[in-house]
């Protein structure tokens, strides 16, 4: 009985252990089911973020790649249009034009000019040949002064038949078919053509061609242009510039410039001999000349690229910019090992779940997981540390404004400017930070970036603290994960100290005019102070017309510089009583020839040049040196000729007393022939002004 007993509740122990181990399998098992589960929806989750992640990632190389290939395009560009610029020194030269327009009338007698011109023209040939033969050293030792000045290596004349009458390296060659292909098509589309590059032993060579057009007034001026000008550089250090890299490049990325010949495609390599080496076309390109963004076969096999190409305008050039897959993508390997090591996390945590379960150690395996979350918050922390030093290290001005102008976030060094605290500027607008006029600047380029959702660049002068300030401002469009605008990014650069120096860089540069003109007043004595007052008329007209700020300064400088030719004129011609004779006249007149030659070479920015030269012209074309009429005249010019008439009847002159004021202005007036109306209109509305009469007192 007893034993029975005992063996009844050892089986009831044994069932219940049974059904004790029964549930805890089942246990587990559901554990097991919950943790399979978890860790499935952990990688769908994390497979559905990488591949968001490449999405994102693409779609900001293509931007970046984008914007690089753009800026190195506009880059080239410019730089070929500096080159072009240099080259209108020459094709914009009256005498070279007239020359070009002279030697193209000869048609037949084109050959005896070039054979003239291998030695000296006999001085009793009164030809046209043997005139224009003459002249052929001169105009060689010009177009040799400017290739050597403006860094060329070479330049060459061509007629409209295509045969070369003038090269600067002394050898007058026959041109190839294809110079004579880019020859003719400059002559026939009138403007620039860039041939393509080839390489030389002095580096790779760029050629340029450059129409020239006849004066106005010649017989070859309705004929479109009448010669071309050659001109080749070396490029191989340019080319090395445009092809480093940029410290902002993606890592791994690089620059490659391309250029398409008549039969092949050749890259640009200035670091390897030869400078060039060929390669595969180009293949996708758009109609507009866009390779846009993919993924491309690279030079090496088996190594992929990400590029787009953008060509460059008025060249068969194309920028391409590319990155190595492996490169663009590394931050996604590495978010993809990190993605593995959540995953392999995310097993872990289910099997010290299950561990828990099993041996119900729940509260060690928590302390364990609170370590890792605060090794963790640690981590956060030090990255938080080290975002809120870069930040309060700039010292560039950074603001995000949201849509309706307020700003969402500034810099340390933004809000510091202003006196403010980061949290103070928060939620507040350009017109409370700045004032209503600053605003509205800054609002217009707002609204710009807003509607064309470009990158801007403006410069604003800027009060802050009652100090002005000039900033260079660029903005950028604050787009949110779904593309829809969102702000405008501002960054501030100051430039003030730049500005500054570029306004005594001005000032010194007004000075050494001035101090200039003194120099060439003293060469007669008569002269003394004309051409400062020449320019404060001139300079004063110019205002009265409403004239641009561009034409009143080209007509001060160039009134300051008015009589420099005079320096290479006789200086008792200069200061003989009495009348002189039409030789002697011819004589002083050549002074404006000098003033041409010599301000020809004078890089103004302005065309100060062309304004002295033609400032003794009338408009009845009784003028000098080219008897140009009426609109040929240019406005600048136009004013020059009356404050210089104006200016030289009001003061001595060696042949005569100084004449009165109203005397003056009434032979002006009069002379309607010679001097333009609306000018000296302007002239007896200025000298009946209070200003006027200021302006002649501090004579």
């Amino acid at each position: 009985m007893a034993s029975h007993s005992i063996d009844s509740i050892g089986g009831q122990d044994r069932q219940q252990a049974k059904e004790a181990r029964g549930r805890i399998r089942k246990g587990v098992a559901l554990g097991l089911i919950v943790v399979l589960a978890f860790v499935a929806f952990v990688g769908a989750g994390l497979l559905w973020s990488l591949e968001n992640r490449r999405t994102l990632l693409l779609e900001d190389l293509e931007k970046r790649l984008n914007l690089m290939a753009s800026a190195r395009s506009e880059l080239v560009q410019s730089w070929l249009s500096g080159l072009v610029q240099q080259g209108d020194r020459v094709i914009q030269s009256d005498l070279f034009r007239l020359y070009a327009a002279e030697v193209d009338l000869l048609d037949k007698d084109f050959s005896l000019l070039v054979s003239s011109g291998l030695g000296p023209a006999p001085e009793d040939d009164q030809s046209p040949v043997g005139a224009l033969a003459r002249q052929l050293p001169m105009m060689r030792d010009l177009l040799g002064e400017f290739v050597r000045y403006a860094e060329f290596e070479s330049g060459r004349l061509i007629n409209r038949s295509g045969h070369s009458y003038i090269a600067t390296d002394g050898q007058i060659r026959a041109l190839t078919r294809e110079q004579l292909v880019y020859a003719k098509e400059a002559l026939s589309l009138n403007r620039p053509v860039f041939a393509p590059g080839y390489h030389r032993g002095s580096g790779f060579v760029l050629p340029i061609y450059l129409p020239i057009a006849a004066p106005e007034g010649e017989a070859s001026a309705n004929q479109g242009a009448v010669a071309v000008l050659q001109l080749t550089r070396v490029i191989s250090g340019k080319l090395s510039e445009f092809l480093s890299t940029s410290a902002l490049a993606t890592r791994g990325a690089h620059t490659r410039i391309l250029q398409r010949g008549a039969e092949r495609w050749m890259e640009l390599t200035p670091w390897l001999p030869g400078s060039v080496k060929e390669v595969a076309a180009l293949s996708g390109l758009s109609d507009a000349g866009l390779l846009p963004f993919a993924e491309r076969e690279g030079e090496a096999p088996g190594r992929g690229v990400f590029s787009v190409g953008v060509a460059v305008p008025g060249i068969d050039w194309w920028v391409v910019q590319e990155v190595g897959v492996a490169d663009a993508l590394a931050e996604l390997a590495s978010f993809r090992r990190s993605a593995i090591g959540l995953s392999a996390l995310a097993l872990v945590c289910g099997v010290l779940f299950l561990g828990a379960l099993w041996w119900r150690l729940v509260g060690r395996e928590n302390r364990q997981l609170a370590d890792r979350f605060r090794q963790l918050a640690a981590q956060i922390d030090e990255q938080r540390r080290l975002l809120d030093s870069i930040n309060g290290n700039l010292v560039e001005f950074i603001g995000l404004k949201g849509v309706g102008g307020q700003y969402r976030y500034v810099n340390i060094a933004f809000a510091e400017a202003l006196g403010r605290s980061p949290e103070e500027i928060t939620g507040l607008d350009d017109q409370s930070l700045f004032g209503f006029d600053t605003a509205q600047r800054l609002e217009l380029s707002d609204q710009q970036v807003r509607n064309t959702l470009a990158a801007l660049t403006t410069v604003e002068k800027i009060y802050l603290r009652s100090r002005p300030h000039v900033f260079q401002i660029s903005k950028v469009p604050f787009l949110g994960a779904d593309g829809q605008f969102e702000g405008v990014l501002s960054l501030y650069r100051d430039i003030s100290l730049l500005v500054e120096t570029q306004e005594k860089s001005e000032k010194t540069r007004r000075q050494t005019i001035e101090a200039l003109a003194k120099t060439i007043e003293f060469t007669d004595p008569y002269l003394a102070g004309h051409s400062r007052l020449m320019s404060r008329v001139g300079g004063a007209l110019a205002h009265e017309l409403g004239l641009s700020d561009a034409v009143r300064a080209t007509v001060e400088t160039a009134a300051y510089l008015s009589q420099i030719g005079k320096l290479f004129v006789d200086k008792e011609l200069l200061t003989k009583p009495g009348s002189l004779t039409l030789q002697e006249k011819q004589t002083i007149e050549k002074h404006v020839e000098h003033a041409g030659q010599i301000l020809g070479e004078i890089d103004f920015e302005l065309p100060i040049a062309d304004a002295v030269v033609q400032m003794n012209e009338l408009l009845d074309g009784t003028g000098y040196p080219a008897g140009l009429k009426g609109e040929a005249i240019s406005m600048e010019a136009r004013i020059l000729a009356v404050a210089n008439g104006f200016c030289a009847m009001v003061r001595p002159r060696s042949y005569r007393p100084a004449r009165l004021v109203p005397e003056a202005l009434q032979i002006v007036s009069e002379a309607s022939s010679h001097y333009d109306v609306q000018v000296t209109s302007a002239l007896a509305a200025l000298l009946g002004s209070h200003e006027g009469e200021k302006l002649l007192r501090m004579d």
